[in-house]
């Protein structure tokens, strides 16, 4: 990204496109139905959104980047909150089929926040893995883009079966470091537990490495078939 109209880069355009599709469809089930059933997927996706806006800053500000301290704090707030960029695609667990409105509306509204938030997740990834390809080299910045997908799926069974917040860091830390704690000392209590972020995490990070290699092939497929 440009580190100075981040904001203008087109990915971020059509996030914000899909954002803005998303809310619309929350606001025509509203007026359907009368319910605020799946208003709430609206702050789960500004959650989303802050991991990249955090990124954006810390891009867009040269004082921020070069300043360690700050660089530590804001980039320690991105992994954070990163969490809550893929924690959406388990609101889809939410999807019921008797409702006022047809099933189809429902799936693709759910199928919508959770594509944007996993979109979102992972262009703020690409931007930290890219920080730490250059500033260390290759190898760092996949240790440092898989290990935040890891620690990500954590943040996600914590945030879906844990009730936890990103906050509770700070508004609640016993009871999250008993939580963890005891995952650490106990694993054979929580096997559930540690299935379900393997598999989440071999889910993102497979979903991220399609991601970087249709960036990558890119220019292949911009160049004209001269064989064909």
């Amino acid at each position: 990204m440009n580190h100075h109209k981040s904001i203008h880069h087109p990915v971020i355009r059509v996030l914000l496109l899909f954002t803005m599709l998303c809310l619309l469809m929350v606001a025509v089930r509203m007026s359907i139905t009368g319910s605020y059933r799946y208003l709430w997927l609206a702050w789960n996706l500004f959650l989303a959104w802050l991991p990249l806006i955090f990124v954006i800053g810390w891009r867009r500000y040269a004082a921020v980047r070069r300043s360690t301290l700050r660089s530590t704090a804001l980039l320690g707030s991105w992994l954070l909150f990163f969490p809550n960029a893929p924690y959406i695609l388990t609101d889809l667990l939410h999807l019921i089929k008797h409702t006022p409105v047809p099933a189809w509306y429902d799936l693709i509204l759910l199928l919508s926040f959770a594509w944007t938030g996993l979109l979102i997740g992972f262009v703020s990834l690409f931007e930290v893995q890219r920080f730490f390809r250059f500033k260390f080299g290759p190898p760092a910045g996949w240790a440092a883009a898989v290990t935040a997908l890891g620690l990500g799926s954590f943040g996600v069974f914590l945030g879906r079966y844990g009730r936890f917040n990103s906050w509770d860091v700070v508004t609640n830390p016993f009871r999250l470091s008993k939580r963890v704690i005891d995952m650490a000392l106990n694993p054979a209590d929580h096997t559930h537990a540690f299935a379900m972020m393997f598999f989440f995490a071999c889910f993102l990070l497979l979903s991220y490495l399609t991601l970087t290699t249709l960036m990558r092939a890119g220019a292949i497929y911009e160049k004209p078939d001269h064989d064909a």
